[in-house]
């Protein structure tokens, strides 16, 4: 596997998965405000590694990782996606990613684009009717102008914003 390519996770992944979570979670607003819980994580990780399934299936999880360096076991990137009814149409889908990562550190230039496209074709294979891609953009993590031009140049529209509310202690 070269630096660039996106594969599915496996379960040997989730402690590197969750030390880059550690870093987006440090570099990102939400920092002062929450913490990891790591079991809590690590579940999370196992849940969605062992309901990967191709072809994929309403309600399904994916998740793949890129690697850092050529023949190491850190991990550079990670996309976790979620394969959803299009509202109450049920023979339509939605793929979305829950969470998208590319440590700047350590990844290739294009391993976010190829984790989104490794996600993309595992949502092609829903084999009960269409998959639309729908990506929220937040300035958590990532440069809301920056991944909007990525999108805008592959095709995507602008439909929409987000609004978020903290949870309140």
């Amino acid at each position: 596997m070269s630096l660039n390519e996106a594969r599915p996770a496996r379960f040997a992944d989730i402690p590197y998965i969750i030390a880059l979570g550690k870093k987006c979670h440090e570099s990102s607003r939400l920092f002062e405000t929450t913490e990891i819980v790591e079991d809590a994580a690590r579940n999370f990780l196992f849940t969605a590694i062992k309901g990967h399934s191709t072809p994929a299936s309403l309600m399904s999880m994916s998740v793949f990782v890129t690697n850092g360096m050529e023949n190491e076991p850190w991990i550079s990137g990670v996309i976790i996606g979620l394969l959803q009814p299009r509202y109450f149409v049920m023979t339509e889908a939605v793929v979305t990613d829950l969470i998208w990562y590319v440590d700047p550190d350590m990844a290739h230039p294009r391993a976010g684009a190829n984790l989104l496209h490794a996600m993309h074709e595992w949502a092609d294979t829903f084999e009960d009717g269409p998959v639309a891609r729908v990506h929220c953009v937040n300035d958590a993590v990532m440069n809301p102008r920056v991944t909007g031009r990525m999108f805008r140049m592959a095709g995507y529209k602008k439909t929409g914003e987000i609004y978020e509310k903290e949870a309140e202690q």
